[in-house]
């Protein structure tokens, strides 16, 4: 059929419409569509309840119950899939309702629908949402939960159910949205399962909006998983508005590689206005009945607000936009301005002078306290990451396949097998511990910063891309139970990031300098250390108690020819730091009190590239290197 015919046939539909009495209704399923990019239809908040005044048979009338003028809108689109989001049959989903209101208009592309499940899709006279998981039995997911993926083409589609039991205001009590929530593990773990996809996210309540109603925190642990997973879309309703918003990162930021949110709750009930604009509200408009026809290319996509043409108002919007988890990566801060080196300035070839170059031997002599050096095998090809977690230390390195491996020890002697952790890192990782989990931390092959964790160091869940673009190996730590990683970003400066539950992400804090290397991380007597080699090859350190507050560049000398590292003791007295010197000896100085610090001393070494330290509450502390002949080295001090 050509575009004309379909042209003329929409008018013939939208004629008959104006008939009194009269409800258009194509038989038998939608017709085929052509071959090309998959097309969803878009809206929510759709078919008036029968006993609505305005009901008129299903034809409704020009400002109520515009459900049949929207199905017919979407029977013309021919699209792939459809997208019902929420509140699809007023006023609580009853079955009746459902036969002659939803399924005379929308059931017509009910083989292709995929519903969302909203707050007027349920009796809360005993929680009965029967109705719905009766009409939608076998697509809406498992009664009392209603959160289900599928796949689209080359996209991922998410459905999440939003009627939140922690929030006072709900009064469907079957699930839970909260970070650690099943709903919200189940969406990590399918996140984590479809890495490398577009992503597109539908629930019925916003998490931003400029209506009365929404704005519901409730689902922040949503958007914060969704954000750090490099989604394009996601999809609301709840407002009877249409609302489309810059893409965003979760803390209301205007973000290029953040999520573009659309509110289409345009899809016939009827119609309200707005309040307060929020932030990052492009477009939006109240008098327009309509769907969105979203078409999903292999690495972006195109939308288009189609309204109804017998509406109050015929409204439109169209754009472009594109998948930032599987294109352009994000960079930490919008185009960050370089800044100056740390200072002070940098005083030339600070002491102490790396002694001549070791015997390369696995095991030179031991200095007081310190054990001698011994082997822990594998084949590193990047220097390794360490962190202590529940009494055990854990040693990270990158394969020769380029995945994550891991190993860990209770006392230094005896050692686990090597753990193989997936992934493909493109530099080294990096590690820490926090609030009864283990987190490690990598650079992927898009240059951005990935994340995952254990709760007992042997079960790992699936990648989290928290975004960036890294130019060095990250770093990280924790203090009082909020994580810190640090990266050196594009314009070589010191960037930081942290979490209080390792789930929702603060935004990148610009901390100034020009690294030559990857940064280095330690927390101590409560507050977080940041360590990187300057310009001039020295050491410097600087630290805050709030991790918004930081004190200047502190010069701690040295000449560096790769990257710090750093750790507190095992009995929590003093701070590490570690280097490695002109002669492939690593170097070590330590503080009691963050301020004032020991010379360097040697601990010999015949070493490549950075160190990695970490340590056992109450036990030792270790320090790791990757060995000339690219075996994983330890060497521990209690």
């Amino acid at each position: 059929m050509t575009r004309l015919q379909r042209h003329a046939r929409y008018w013939l539909i939208a004629a008959l419409l104006a008939l009194p009495a009269l409800t258009v209704r194509w038989s038998g399923a939608p017709p085929a569509r052509a071959a090309g990019d998959p097309v969803l239809g878009v809206a929510g908040d759709i078919a008036c309840d029968p006993s609505d005044p305005n009901f008129n048979n299903g034809i409704g009338t020009s400002t109520n119950c515009r459900q049949t003028a929207t199905a017919n809108l979407l029977l013309n689109m021919n699209p792939t899939a459809v997208l019902a989001l929420g509140d699809n049959q007023y006023q609580v989903g009853d079955p009746i309702a459902f036969t002659k209101s939803y399924d005379p208009s929308w059931g017509q592309v009910k083989s292709v629908t995929h519903p969302v499940f909203g707050n007027h899709d349920f009796n809360p006279t005993g929680n009965d949402d029967n109705g719905y998981y009766g009409y939608f039995k076998g697509v809406a997911g498992t009664q009392g939960q209603g959160y289900y993926s599928f796949n689209v083409g080359a996209w991922h589609i998410i459905v999440l159910n939003s009627e939140c039991a922690e929030d006072p205001s709900v009064q469907y009590r079957g699930v839970y949205c909260s970070a650690g929530s099943p709903q919200e593990q189940w969406l990590q773990a399918d996140l984590a399962q479809n890495q490398g996809k577009c992503i597109l996210a539908a629930w019925h309540r916003p998490r931003f909006a400029s209506g009365g109603v929404a704005n519901d925190t409730f689902v922040s642990a949503f958007w914060q998983d969704l954000y750090n997973a490099g989604a394009a879309i996601v999809l609301n309703g709840h407002e009877h508005s249409y609302e489309r918003f810059a893409p965003q990162n979760p803390s209301r930021q205007a973000d290029p590689q953040g999520i573009r949110e659309f509110i289409v709750g345009t899809g016939g009930d009827d119609l309200t206005g707005f309040g307060t604009p929020a932030a990052n509200s492009q477009v939006r408009f109240d008098d327009s009945f309509g769907v969105l026809k979203l078409t999903l290319h292999q690495n972006s996509f195109d939308w288009q607000f189609v309204p109804d043409p017998t509406g109050p108002a015929q409204n439109s919007d169209s754009g472009t936009g594109n998948c930032p988890g599987v294109t352009a990566s994000p960079s930490p801060s919008p185009s960050p301005t370089p800044s100056p080196s740390p200072s002070p300035s940098p005083s030339p070839s600070p002491s102490p002078s790396p002694s001549p170059s070791p015997s390369p031997s696995p095991s030179p002599s031991p200095q007081p306290g310190w054990s001698a050096w011994a082997s822990l095998g594998g084949v590193l090809t990047d220097s390794p990451a360490a962190a202590g977690f529940d009494g055990r230390v854990y040693a990270f390195a990158r394969g020769a396949d380029g995945a994550l491996y891991v190993r860990s020890s209770a006392d230094g002697a005896s050692w686990t097998d090597w753990q193989d952790l997936g992934g493909v890192l493109t530099a080294a990782p990096a590690a820490a511990s926090a609030n009864g989990r283990l987190y490690a931390f990598a650079k992927g092959s898009d240059a951005a910063l990935y994340v995952m964790s254990s709760a007992d160091g042997v079960h790992w869940g699936g990648w989290t891309r928290l975004g960036g673009i890294l130019t060095a190996p990250p770093a990280a730590t924790s203090v009082g139970g909020t994580l810190y990683v640090f990266a050196k970003g594009s314009d070589n400066a010191l960037y930081a990031m942290s979490s209080a539950d390792g789930v929702q992400w603060g935004a990148w804090r610009d901390l100034g300098g020009v690294l030559t290397a990857a940064p280095a991380a330690a927390g101590y007597h409560g507050r977080v250390y940041a360590f990187a080699r300057g310009a001039d090859g020295a050491l410097y350190a600087k630290s805050s108690a709030d991790g918004t507050n930081w004190t200047n560049w502190a010069d701690l000398g040295g000449l560096l020819v790769a990257a710090p590292a750093a750790a507190v003791s095992g009995d929590g007295a003093a701070l590490y730091t570690f280097a490695a010197g002109t002669g492939g000896a690593v170097y070590e100085r330590h503080s009691t009190d963050g301020v004032t610090w020991t010379a360097w001393n040697s601990l010999d070494g015949a070493v490549v590239g950075p160190p990695a330290a970490a340590s056992i509450p109450g036990g030792p502390l270790f320090v790791f290197v990757r060995w000339v002949d690219n075996t994983l080295h330890e060497r521990f001090f209690r």
